[in-house]
């Protein structure tokens, strides 16, 4: 009788095969779900950004929203500089005049 030890080609080729084919499976799932999370970070950033609007235009005293990022950040409104950084995915930015402001949070 012949001992054989180890696998054969054709078994090797089969488990290759199956990991290929699991893993065309899970990586788009998990794009996706990257690009999921990116975006509810993104949300996240937004209501942070416009809630320290409405605080800086409660508070400030001045009747006005502040004009850009780094003046919520320079005032004590925004702790995080979001503006000035690649975050999640997307870029923002904000602007204001004396009856509204705007937050853009733009795909990169």
């Amino acid at each position: 009788m012949k001992s054989e030890i180890g696998f054969t080609l054709i078994e090797l080729l089969i488990v290759i095969a199956i990991i290929g084919i699991i893993a065309a499976i899970a990586v788009p799932n998990l794009i996706r779900s990257r690009a999921s999370a990116n975006e509810t970070a993104a949300i996240g950033g937004l209501r942070q950004i416009a809630a320290a609007q409405t605080r800086f235009f409660e508070h400030s005293g001045l009747a006005r929203y502040a004009v850009d990022l780094e003046e919520l950040q320079t005032e004590g409104y925004l702790d995080d500089p979001i503006g000035y950084e690649f975050r999640s995915g997307y870029d923002f930015s904000a602007g204001a005049d004396t009856e509204s402001f705007n937050i853009v949070a733009s795909p990169s």
